[in-house]
């Protein structure tokens, strides 16, 4: 699968988010706030878009350690990226809340 996606950072991770799900980014005092089409989420850093990122499917082993919102894993820049299906769970996945 390959996806255009807008990379950011949170937790000391790079995350990929869909880019059709971005309307806009807002810097703050600490971080950055984008905001989508299914609420916003609060990140350390905004690292830039990424055109027709390849993603690929987690193994089974791999699957285990990556939360289940995650549709798979790419690598930009050679740095592990985790892409998320729903941008919105960034949150949970990073604080622990949510299912």
């Amino acid at each position: 699968m390959v996806m255009d996606v807008l990379l950011v950072r949170r937790a000391g991770l790079t995350w990929a988010l869909k880019r059709d799900e971005v309307v806009s980014i807002a810097r703050q005092r600490e971080g950055e706030e984008v905001l989508l089409r299914s609420g916003s989420v609060h990140v350390d850093a905004v690292l830039g878009v990424q055109r027709e990122l390849p993603v690929h499917g987690a193994g089974p082993i791999l699957r285990r350690l990556l939360p289940p919102a995650c549709l798979g894993v790419a690598v930009v820049s050679g740095e592990p990226v985790a892409v998320l299906a729903s941008p919105i769970t960034l949150t949970a996945v990073t604080t622990g809340e949510g299912g």
